[in-house]
């Protein structure tokens, strides 16, 4: 039985982190999998589970979420990458970069070298010349499945973090739905998907929007929104208007970041037979 250690984000309401760790998708009857909020290191009520399931595992596996080249995770990473063992697998799963450059969202940068930790396997999110491209994993809830009636022309899909004041307000139609990403997951999924345009300041409405059919245009604060496979239209809320006439639909967005899902669930069962 292949011990294996599962770090991503889960104390949280952020719905997008909830739903990315791969083995609510894949399982195999020779695996018993830990799970682990990638910040359980820094907290005294968590540290003694998380050292023990830590010490205990054969396989490490980080992702997914926006967990790479940004400070508030940088210490529990580092702290990951110091104490593995030589004997430890260690495997990116769907996991980006997010770095933030606050002031101007164009400048950000956008890649991560990922060489210096010895990954034994990645899978980065974000589309790479350097990495394998693994989507977030939560394209393969059964949810998407579903088909939705377009009840409306627009909805905001935003990030908790995205102040709406009374100039942005006004730039908005004055009947817009607003929802967040501490909005239940079914809830945001029936709503992206019964709407006919997508603006939003979250990550994971872009993709989950585009794998329901639904054009998108995002506002960025962050650098994942520039390595997503299907691209979205970038800009600042004044322009959103502007900038809906270039977003489009992609038809196979889904099947696309399932088959990728499979194809590295597939390696990464290659991997721990591997020895």
């Amino acid at each position: 039985m292949t011990r294996i250690l599962n770090l991503h984000r889960r104390n949280t309401s952020n719905v997008g982190d909830i739903k990315t760790s791969p083995f609510d998708y894949f399982s195999n009857k020779g695996w018993t999998v830990w799970k682990h909020d990638l910040l359980d290191c820094q907290d005294e009520s968590s540290r003694e589970s998380w050292e023990r399931s830590f010490n205990d595992a054969e396989c490490i596996v980080i992702g997914g979420g926006g967990l790479l080249d940004i400070d508030f995770f940088e210490g529990a990473l580092a702290e990951t990458y110091a104490r593995r063992r030589a004997s430890q697998r260690l495997v990116l799963w769907g996991a980006g970069h997010n770095h933030y450059w606050v002031g101007g969202w164009s400048q950000m940068r956008r890649h991560v070298d990922l060489l210096p930790y010895n990954y034994d396997l990645v899978g980065l999110r974000d589309v790479s010349d350097t990495y394998k491209w693994a989507p977030c994993v939560s394209c393969m809830d059964p949810i998407f499945d579903n088909s939705f009636d377009i009840k409306r022309n627009v909805v905001l899909y935003k990030h908790v973090e995205m102040v709406l004041g009374e100039f942005e307000m006004s730039i908005l139609p004055p009947d817009i739905k607003i929802i967040d990403n501490y909005t239940p997951f079914e809830e945001v999924i029936e709503t992206l998907g019964s709407s006919r345009l997508v603006l939003t300041s979250s990550f994971h409405g872009a993709y989950w929007a585009t794998l329901l059919k639904r054009k998108v245009v995002a506002f960025p604060f962050s650098s994942k929104f520039y390595g997503l496979k299907h691209s979205v239209p970038l800009c600042d809320v004044r322009d959103w208007r502007r900038y809906s006439k270039l977003a489009r639909v992609y038809p196979d967005a889904l099947s696309e970041c399932r088959s990728a899902s499979v194809d590295f669930h597939e390696e990464f069962k290659s991997l721990l037979s591997a020895g």
